[in-house]
């Protein structure tokens, strides 16, 4: 069994800067609050590898599940391999 979300809820969009170890804990233990708030955007979010200062600009559009689908995509796929970045969304867009 899954244990409840313990960490912080979602509040707003232009606070949604995460670390990888945050949006791990967000997408294994599905919170309702970021869920919902994800699936029902697109956008444009930027992550940073604070190891080595480089950057990736990324971006969710046209498919199911917005942002939280993306985003659970790097989760799913490589667990334990991005320990080291932040992700901030950078503008949003509503879908549609």
């Amino acid at each position: 069994m899954r244990e409840p979300y313990s960490g912080k809820k979602f509040d707003n969009y232009d606070d949604t800067n995460l670390t990888y170890s945050e949006l791990k804990n967000i997408i294994s233990q599905r919170d309702p609050s970021w869920m919902t708030a994800l699936k029902n955007i697109e956008g444009i979010y930027l992550i940073t590898d604070k190891s080595n200062g480089k950057h990736y600009v990324g971006s969710a559009y046209n498919g199911e599940g917005g942002i939280w689908s993306r985003w659970s995509d790097y989760i799913c796929t490589k667990p334990n391999e991005y320990d080291c970045l932040v992700i901030v969304l950078t503008s949003i867009y509503r879908k549609t």
